[in-house]
């Protein structure tokens, strides 16, 4: 993706997930010397689908990755929105490039073709280590057993709920808690011996079945070992609680009037756990005062799923910081550079939360007027075929800059124009 730095940092990476990991690949790849301490003993996603799209796909197959994670994903087709009560589709939306990848892949597939990446760029990836403090004025880590780190940068990249935000913020974040999700996973074996169900196995679109207060989103993935449904619904689990199981005969019951081929698929799935769907409040600054302790990927900027950007903005977070980092020829450059970090990104996520939000109303509208005008604007062909004027995530300005987004050509340019 680039050359290597001028000068090699000391980094350590608080979290494994795909924020943590991203940032090891592309920081490590440049010739920093990278440490990821995870709390967990292993890696432990919890499996769902994640969608990863061209402007993150660009990214990862800058780092080498295209031949691993293609052999790991779908490629999605269109994107179908359904009137849940009649299961008609309202409107298609096509791929969003035809030149690079729009990947469907089990979230635990992705962790360890990043995890994988990291290793062999030389990140060192450390197990079962508890963060007991973080001392913002020395850029220090006090670790459980008695061990202490002093890099030249610390990464939190431990996701919504992140003890990294909570320190350097001074723990005066709420997250935003709007509904909750039910993530269920159908393995294939169910899915060919249901004649109505299997042909969704090999239907590469993803489908967005929007009802009042409650949507299923729903698309193969694993090369379709499974097909994963994300269920919307109101309420949330108990606070702290991102992964409670749940009874399926209730989740059935709560989308029983929802048209086929919903409630046959939901007869195939064994069990599903419920997760909180929520935000990460705009933050005035995702740093410290030192400029050397610095939020990433979820800690920074959580959004709500409906725009299936979440994964993609930790992949353009370490690719925009890789490029920032690569600037830096001494130590005290380094707070400069991780300031100019958050002044490219946060217009860019807010914006996407933003229209994730709207999207969350426009998929849950309640039955009755408001519905129909909605159903009625999506159905006009014309405006299907140039996407245009249906909602912002369909228009054409829209979808070029989400998708055609290059972090890394943005971000040299930024940096050039900044005298860096």
């Amino acid at each position: 993706m680039s050359s290597k730095s001028p000068l090699s940092l000391n980094i350590a990476i608080l979290g494994a997930g795909l924020a943590g990991l991203s940032c090891a690949i592309a920081l490590a790849q440049q010739g920093h010397k990278i440490t990821v301490l995870e709390r967990r003993n292993a890696l432990s996603e919890i499996g769902a689908g994640v969608q990863v799209p061209p402007n993150a796909s660009r990214i990862l197959i800058s780092w080498g990755l295209e031949a691993e994670l293609q052999a790991q994903a779908e490629n999605r087709s269109d994107v179908l929105f359904v009137r849940y009560l009649t299961g008609e589709t309202l409107a298609r939306m096509p791929p969003a490039s035809s030149d690079l990848p729009n990947w469907l892949i089990y979230r635990p597939d992705y962790q360890r073709v990043l995890y994988d990446a990291a290793v062999q760029a030389g990140a060192i990836v450390r197990f079962d280590v508890h963060v007991t403090k973080i001392d913002q004025d020395n850029t220090r880590l006090e670790i459980g057993n008695g061990e202490f780190l002093t890099p030249d940068l610390i990464l939190g990249a431990d996701g919504i709920g992140s003890s990294t935000r909570k320190t350097i913020l001074n723990d005066k974040v709420e997250l935003k808690v709007t509904t909750a999700n039910y993530r269920v996973l159908i393995p294939r074996e169910k899915m060919l011996q249901n004649a109505q169900a299997a042909p969704y196995l090999h239907n590469a679109a993803a489908q967005v079945w929007m009802g009042p207060g409650r949507t299923v989103v729903m698309y193969p993935i694993a090369q379709g070992k499974f097909y994963n449904m994300v269920l919307e619904h109101p309420g949330s689990p108990p606070v702290g609680k991102w992964n409670l199981a749940m009874d399926m005969n209730a989740v059935r019951e709560q989308f029983q009037d929802f048209a086929a081929p919903i409630p046959t698929l939901l007869s195939l799935a064994d069990s599903c756990y419920d997760w909180a769907v929520a935000r990460v409040p705009i933050l005035h600054s995702w740093s410290s005062t030192s400029g050397k302790i610095l939020l990433v990927g979820d800690a920074a900027h959580a959004t709500l799923p409906h725009l299936a950007q979440g994964a993609a903005m930790c992949t353009e977070d370490a690719a925009v910081l890789a490029e920032c980092l690569a600037r830096v020829t001494d130590r005290s450059q380094i707070p400069t550079l991780t300031t100019l970090f958050q002044e490219i990104r946060k217009p860019r996520t807010e914006r996407i939360q933003a229209a994730s939000d709207a999207n969350s109303k426009r998929w849950t509208i309640p039955d009755g007027p408001e519905q129909e005008a909605r159903d009625a604007k999506w159905k006009v062909p014309s405006k299907m075929a140039d996407g245009q004027g249906a909602n912002e995530f369909r228009e054409a300005a829209f979808r070029r800059w989400l998708f055609e987004y290059d972090a890394v050509a943005e971000t040299r340019n930024i940096l050039d124009k900044a005298g860096f």
